[in-house]
């Protein structure tokens, strides 16, 4: 397998050693995108969190870089989605707040990637096609349908376009069925093996792959009945504090009650 890149860390992992140099110089890497939802940049252990258990993550960071000075160019999912893939701020994507659905006019980085003949996949939540406020288990506004609204992902496609319900979830393929991974499945475990799946499979063929996969933990409902009984059980006795600057009382001009009404 040639170069892998994580999201936030570039990690380097060597290629087969049956590769010639020339073959190793010629070869384009594989892409690997991975991204949470909500997740921020401190709550870590390795940015110095003591109350987070992320062995995982703290092995990855110390294995690769990690881009500390990155920001994000916006705190809400959809704005946030449409400007990582088409690389615009959202005053030119469109996107500047939640339920609405992209311009797929949009020139994204899954777009340049298959036109120089990478293999493109998504998986996970999409969040950037529905145009309504709610409805978000129905199959006209979560299933996105082959073509130009999937900005280029044109492979493999297993995602949804909003939920948090990480029990008895399901995603699309290329119909507007839902697929159910199953009522006991846990919905970040199923992701993460699919898509060990695509690079297990995707090594072996001669064009480079890029996958993009999208955890939606740990956006809340944070319920007990919606995440395992072991992590729940690692945080049962935890203590977690308000930040000085909390206040329970709102800002005077953020106060605003917004009705969309939905036409047609």
């Amino acid at each position: 397998m040639n170069n892998i890149l994580f999201a936030s860390f570039a990690l380097p992992l060597l290629g087969p050693q049956t590769d010639s140099l020339q073959e190793k110089e010629n070869k384009r890497p594989n892409i690997i995108f991975v991204f949470a939802d909500q997740l921020r940049h401190d709550r870590v252990g390795y940015a110095g969190d003591l109350q987070a258990h992320t062995p995982n993550l703290d092995r990855l960071a110390r294995q690769s870089m990690n881009f500390c000075n990155a920001v994000s160019v916006s705190p809400v999912s959809a704005p946030m989605r449409a400007s990582l893939l088409t690389g615009k701020y959202t005053s030119s994507t469109g996107m500047v707040i939640n339920e609405l659905r992209i311009n797929p006019d949009h020139r994204t980085i899954a777009n340049v990637l298959s036109d120089g003949g990478y293999s493109t996949a998504y998986i996970g939540k999409w969040h950037l096609w529905s145009n309504v406020a709610g409805s978000h288990d129905s199959v006209a506004y979560s299933f996105t349908p082959p073509g130009p609204y999937r900005l280029g992902f044109n492979d493999v496609w297993k995602a949804y376009n909003f939920h948090h319900e990480n029990y008895h979830s399901y995603y699309f393929e290329d119909k507007p069925q839902k697929i159910y991974y199953g009522d006991s499945v846990y919905e970040p475990d199923a992701q993460i093996d699919m898509a060990i799946k695509y690079v297990q499979s995707s090594s072996k063929q001669k064009e480079p792959f890029a996958l993009f996969l999208s955890i939606g933990v740990p956006h809340d409902p944070w319920s007990k009945k919606n995440v395992p009984a072991k992590f729940y059980n690692m945080y049962r006795d935890s203590v977690f504090g308000y930040p000085s600057t909390w206040s329970d009382t709102p800002d005077a001009l953020a106060a605003v009650t917004v009705t969309v009404k939905r036409v047609g």
